[in-house]
């Protein structure tokens, strides 16, 4: 099953929050050791100095954080482009809902209709959006 891009920008949030706080964990378990600030140490030191070689385990949960999060910026703006270039409710719509987390009652608010024509805006917005771009590559 293949997901459209608002699933897979979901998946990648939700994996770059769990980085965030294992990382999180981690420094926390492993900084609060000693009052030695292991970031300017360098990295050969860390390779070959035993007592530091679990710092460089904080080291890779840092790098796979960035990347969890460039992944996630990188399929935020791509949405955000094709968004923009729909027309005016309905990436007012989608942009509201899916980028910026609002309710569709606080983006029905705004745009001053109901909720229920809020969701069914959403949902004609969504099938426009797949229209416009099922065929275009991730």
């Amino acid at each position: 099953m293949e997901m459209n891009d608002f699933e897979e920008l979901a998946i990648l949030t939700e994996e770059w929050w769990y980085m965030m706080d294992k990382l999180k964990k981690a420094k926390s378990t492993f900084y609060d050791v000693k009052a030695v600030q292991y970031d300017k140490i360098p990295y050969d030191q860390k390779v070959s100095d035993p007592t530091l070689k679990k710092f460089l385990y904080i080291d890779s949960l840092e790098r796979e954080t960035a990347e969890a999060g460039l992944a996630k910026h990188n399929k935020w703006w791509l949405i955000k482009e094709r968004i923009e270039k729909m027309e005016k409710p309905y990436s007012e719509m989608l942009e509201g809902y899916y980028l910026y987390h609002w309710d569709i009652e606080k983006i029905s608010g705004f745009m001053h209709i109901t909720p229920g024509e809020g969701f069914r805006l959403k949902r004609e917005a969504v099938e426009q959006y797949e229209k416009l771009y099922s065929d275009l590559p991730k």
